[in-house]
Order: structure tokens, then sequence, then C-alpha cells
């Protein structure tokens, strides 16, 4: 009975130790799994930056072959200054950062992207999101006949922020600020097609096209 009572305690001690190393195991796998899923170099952050790879290549193709058909449609011959104006025309969703430099900077489907002297496109890192917004844009006239009309916008700035300046960016026009805070930009022409250009306090910008159809 005693050997019995023994052997039962021996028996039941081992099954402890076994049930310690097993949960032991268990623990370093699930470690070694969630490692390999989130880890600096996980499956997780290899899959996303795949997929980012992929939509930067997209983006730089489909933006590369819009260029390439406004150099055809101009017989190869023409400027920056036709890539800025034409480029939000033929593919609509691109919109300027900065047009002030040599290569200018846009946006397209959450990426920003340079275009080069050569008429190339890199595209860069993902939008920000810390730059003004024009959030509404409004065409009023003065009636009917129509004699005049306008462009209206509302612009938003991060919080901390003022607005600079707002203008028009091929005729470099001063919008002029209302009482509301809103901006206007009077004298458009029907069929116009008008790039407002907003600057923050901290010299960030951004722009929007407008078309008085």
């Amino acid at each position: 009975m005693y050997k019995s009572k023994k052997q039962n305690s021996r028996e039941k001690g081992i099954t402890l130790i076994a049930l310690i190393i097993t949960i032991i195991i268990l623990l370093i796998l699930a470690g070694v799994t969630i490692n390999v899923l989130i880890g600096d170099n996980g499956l997780l952050k290899t899959a996303k930056e795949a997929g980012e790879k992929y939509e930067k290549a997209a983006i730089k193709e489909e933006l590369e072959s819009v260029i390439l058909d406004i150099q055809i449609s101009n017989y190869m011959n023409i400027t920056m200054q036709d890539i800025i104006d034409k480029l939000p025309v033929k593919c609509p969703g691109v919109e300027w950062i900065d047009t002030d430099s040599e290569e200018p900077i846009g946006e397209y489907k959450g990426y920003e992207f340079k275009v080069k002297s050569d008429y190339t496109v890199e595209v860069l890192e993902k939008a920000k999101g810390d730059r003004p917004e024009i959030t509404k844009v409004e065409i009023e006239t003065d009636g009917e006949p129509v004699t005049s009309a306008s462009i209206r916008v509302t612009v938003k700035t991060k919080e901390g922020r003022t607005v600079s300046s707002v203008v028009e960016e091929k005729s470099n026009e001063n919008l002029v600020k209302n009482e509301d805070g809103t901006y206007t930009l009077n004298g458009i022409t029907k069929n116009g097609i008008y790039i407002i250009k907003v600057t923050d306090s901290l010299r960030k910008n951004n722009n929007k096209k407008c078309r008085n159809k």
C-alpha cells in the first residue's frame, strides 16, 4: 500500500513537470509565431511593404503614361509648365503641392510624387495629410443673364496654423478674404480653368483645380 501511494505521488510529479514543460514549449512557439508575424521583419510588415511597392510602381506607370500622351499631343515639344497645366486635366485626382520648384511635386492616390526634369516620375512617400485643405468650392454668378462670375472657396488649416495666402496659381492673383472667412476670386470666364493654391503659416501648401462650366 505504501509503495502504491509513493508510486502515485511520483507519477503525479512527473505529469506536473511534463505539463509545465509543455506550457513552456507552447509559450516559446507562440512567441516565435508572433515575432514572425509582427516583428521588425515579420510577414505582416513584409506584405505591407510589398503592397506599397506595387502601388508606387502602378502610380509611376500611370502618370508617366499620361505625361507621354501629353508629349505626343504636343509633338514632343513641351515644357514643365505644360505638364503642370495638363496633368490634372488628363489625370483627375492629381493635385499639385509645389509648382514653384524646377521639379514640381504633386499628390495622387494617397502618394506624393515628383516630376523630374526629364519628365519621368518619382513616387515619394505616402501623403502626410498635414497640409491645408480647400474643403468647398462654389461658382457664384450675378443672375441671368450672367455678366460676371466668381469662385468662392472655403479653406481649412491644421490646428495651431493660420492661412498665409490664397492665390490663383496661373495669374498669381490673391483671392479676396470675405467676412465669413471664405475667399473669392472675381472675374472668372466661362470654361476657364483655375488652380487655387492655399499656403499656411508653416509654408505647407495645397491646391485645387476649379472650372467654370
